[in-house]
């Protein structure tokens, strides 16, 4: 090493050019670094080489590798909607940079799922058990950076095994040129035998060139037309400027063929070897200017500025003067950044779909004349040029595993979707039937008795509409139980997300501000003051309260909509839960559920100042025990639901269902069905507050709201009307104001007329 240096030291060339193999750069970066002159790659430049901390000298036509993640990404983001990458490698260096350089970039296209597996050849078992962490990790877009077909033929089978590589399986393989070269199809493919793991696995995969010759994509390529203009005495030409030593050295091959550069296509990466030695005269040029103190203005994107040498590149002359260049080259617009990789704006990548060829003529047929063999081709379907972006060519279509032009679904493969079981969606329908069986049953009920004394006293206009609320209630059972394995949609279980609150809070509050109505009514009609109650007045708190909860629901609706999405809950294997989301849900829910509340505290207070009413008609026991249990409903159902959240579907599931049963149904046992019992059985005596209801003829007692003492009654006549103790009903109003009355000149209808309005 020492005499080499000291030899190119005494006879310093102006850059050196090559190699392929990245054993030979490591030595030739050595040498370049100690004698500070360029060293220009045409080939794959890795992050090892092309880092300033390793070395200031490297420059390279070739896209670096953080610029091909970058558009690669951008290409299975855009185009295939994918979501996730898992890579297999033997190569580590190239691998471990566009690994590192997916990761960076993944979160800018919203892929953040990448499974990184390197595979070193030791056992079957081994392979198995990548194969099976991939599948189980769900990712569908799979790049194969395996380097030779001998390495690769176990994978192949390792694949087929776990069911990878059927036609509807729905994976896409990526293979990168550095594996598959466009030139030399036939050399790694020949002629593959008809759904073998080799073919299976090989047959429409996509292949991305980040080094793509702009020649294959156009025949008005510049560089390709000036290749077609040569010939014979070109080549004679150029041997006779740079003659070489022996034909064991370099040497150019004189086509015995007069049309050869009419028919031929330059070899692959030919563009940029020559962008890399233009890079090297335009480089050596600029140096040569700014040695003679020549002031050069450089064009760098759309500015424009003085040409001063780019800090702490390098101390050689030419390949800071190399990094500023811009010029039309081979490879179309050709641009450098520091410290020499070349920059994304200049970058041509090309898109390949390697398809087997419907009628070769190699292809081999059995006697059937079924093929039993496959040749294949190389379709560019898709180029990325930075003005333009990604575009499709024309007439060009990628075929895909399934023989469709559409891609596959390349979300990530859920393991475990956490669906409704079909006996809990079963047991949740059975609480919605048997909820909205009852509260039919109920009003069929409150129709028929009506006129009897037990539903008249409970006020029938509000007995009904309790049960209808519980009907509205109940359905919110219904759009809670279905996902996507019932076969809906996501747009129809969002839809199904937004209905839920509408149902179970609109029933909630009907339910509850109908038992606050009926309460104030009977406690309005036990004053014994001369005014009439009407429906339409005791109505007035129900409209109010509905009113706000639907401005509030709509509201919510039209500015933060539900959706339905899933959650993941696990990253290996996959698991996703489905939930109804938005963006700010206490924002909305919690005025709904102070209207619940603040109802619910209005329906305890007039049931705490109606105890001393009649229990046949102010219902106000039946109306406590029926609040106390939707409390302890609330009391116990919220923490299980916070417990199971998010680990069971099943559990949650559950867990609303029962509350929202309770809820609905709680009403109908506790207030309704013994009213309708009342009337079916009038006969049987039934203890309920301080009101006996056997239907005697006799006297009995009536506890009346502000009155400190029972008034008695015979045949539905107060006695205190036979007595000569009449008071005006100014007198009677200011005395049932401070809790102490004098009785009644009038009787107390309680019954209601026909139209249901209750009289003093």
């Amino acid at each position: 090493m020492k005499s080499i240096l000291t030899e190119l030291k005494e006879d310093t060339p102006c850059a050196v050019i090559g190699t392929m193999p990245t054993i030979i750069n490591d030595a030739l970066k050595e040498v370049t670094s100690a004698i500070e002159v360029p060293h220009v790659l045409y080939w794959q430049v890795h992050q090892h080489l092309s880092s300033p901390r390793h070395s200031k000298n490297i420059i390279s036509p070739i896209v670096s590798p953080k610029n091909v993640a970058d558009i690669v990404l951008e290409y299975l983001s855009g185009t295939l909607n994918s979501k996730g990458v898992a890579i297999i490698h033997e190569n580590p260096d190239l691998s471990a940079d566009l690994a590192e350089e997916f990761v960076n970039y993944g979160p800018k296209y919203g892929m953040q799922n990448y499974a990184f597996k390197r595979w070193s050849h030791d056992t079957t078992e081994d392979l198995d058990n990548i194969i099976l962490d991939i599948q189980q990790y769900g990712l569908k877009t799979i790049f194969l950076n395996i380097l030779s077909k001998e390495k690769t033929i176990p994978l192949a089978e390792s694949l087929e095994r776990h069911g990878m590589l059927d036609k509807d399986s729905g994976y896409l393989y990526i293979v990168s040129t550095n594996y598959i070269k466009l030139d030399s199809l036939d050399e790694l493919y020949g002629e593959t035998s008809v759904n073998s793991v080799w073919d299976k696995l090989l047959s429409n995969p996509l292949v991305f060139d980040e080094h793509m010759d702009n020649f294959r994509a156009s025949e008005d390529d510049r560089f390709l037309q000036a290749w077609r203009k040569q010939n014979a005495t070109f080549v004679e030409h150029l041997n006779s400027i740079h003659p070489v030593q022996s034909s064991d050295s370099a040497y150019y091959y004189k086509p015995s063929e007069d049309d050869y550069f009419q028919t031929n296509n330059p070899s692959y990466r030919a563009s940029f070897t020559y962008d890399a030695v233009m890079s090297i005269g335009l480089g050596a040029c600029q140096a040569q200017l700014k040695s003679d103190n020549k002031e050069t203005i450089v064009k760098i994107g759309d500015q424009r500025r003085l040409q001063p040498p780019p800090p702490d590149v390098s101390n050689n002359k030419v390949h800071s003067a190399m990094v500023d260049l811009e010029f039309n080259g081979a490879t179309d617009f050709v641009q450098y950044d520091i410290p020499g990789s070349r920059t994304k704006a200049s970058a041509t990548v090309g898109i390949y779909n390697i398809r087997p060829v419907p009628s070769s003529t190699i292809t081999t047929t059995s006697a059937d004349g079924e093929p039993t063999h496959h040749s294949y081709e190389a379709i560019l379907t898709n180029v990325y040029k930075s003005k333009t972006g990604w575009s499709n060519v024309p007439d060009a279509n990628f075929i895909y595993k399934d023989g469709s032009t559409n891609h596959p679904p390349l979300e990530r493969e859920v393991q475990e979707q956490n669906y409704l079981s079909s006996w809990v969606r079963a047991l949740g329908f059975s609480f919605m039937n048997l909820t909205w069986l009852m509260s039919i049953l109920c009003s069929i009920g409150i129709c028929i008795y009506r006129k009897s004394n037990a539903v008249r006293g409970g006020q029938p206009f509000f007995l009904q509409l309790i049960c209808a609320s519980s009907i509205i209630m109940g359905t919110s059972i219904l759009t809670l139980s279905f996902d996507e394995g019932s076969g809906w949609s996501t747009n129809s279980l969002s839809v199904a997300c937004s209905l839920t609150p509408w149902f179970f809070i609109i029933g909630q509050i009907l339910m509850v501000s109908c038992m606050w109505s009926k309460l104030w009514r009977i406690n309005k009609v036990m004053q014994f003051r001369r005014q009439k109650v009407t429906i339409r007045a005791a109505m007035t708190p129900i409209f109010v309260i509905l009113i706000i909860a639907l401005v509030i629901l709509i509201s919510w609706s039209v500015v933060d909509p539900w959706v339905w999405e899933r959650v993941k809950t696990q990253d290996y294997p996959l698991e996703t839960y489905g939930v109804c989301t938005c963006n700010n849900f206490w924002a909305w829910f919690g005025p709904l559920i102070s209207l619940v509340v603040f109802s619910s505290i209005m329906v305890l207070y007039y049931a705490y100042k109606s105890l001393d009413i009649s229990e046949e008609l102010g219902d106000s026991r039946a109306i406590f025990f029926t609040m106390f249990t939707q409390i302890e409903a609330w009391a116990i159902g919220i923490p299980i639901l916070i417990a199971v959240s998010g680990s069971s579907a099943d559990g949650t599931y559950l867990a609303r269902v029962v509350l929202i049963f309770v809820f609905a149904f709680s009403p109908l046992i506790i207030l309704i069905c013994p009213k309708i019992y009342q009337a079916l059985y009038p006969n049987q005596k039934t203890k309920r507050g301080n009101v006996s209801t056997s239907g005697r003829s006799g006297g009995a007692v009536v506890h009346t709201s502000g009155l400190s003492a029972p008034v008695p009654t015979v045949s539905g006549t107060n006695v205190a009307s036979s007595t000569t103790n009449r008071v005006s009903s100014t007198k009677r109003s200011s005395d049932l104001a401070g809790s102490a009355a004098e009785p009644s000149e009038h009787p107390v209808t309680t019954n209601g007329d026909e139209h249901g309005e209750d009289k003093v």
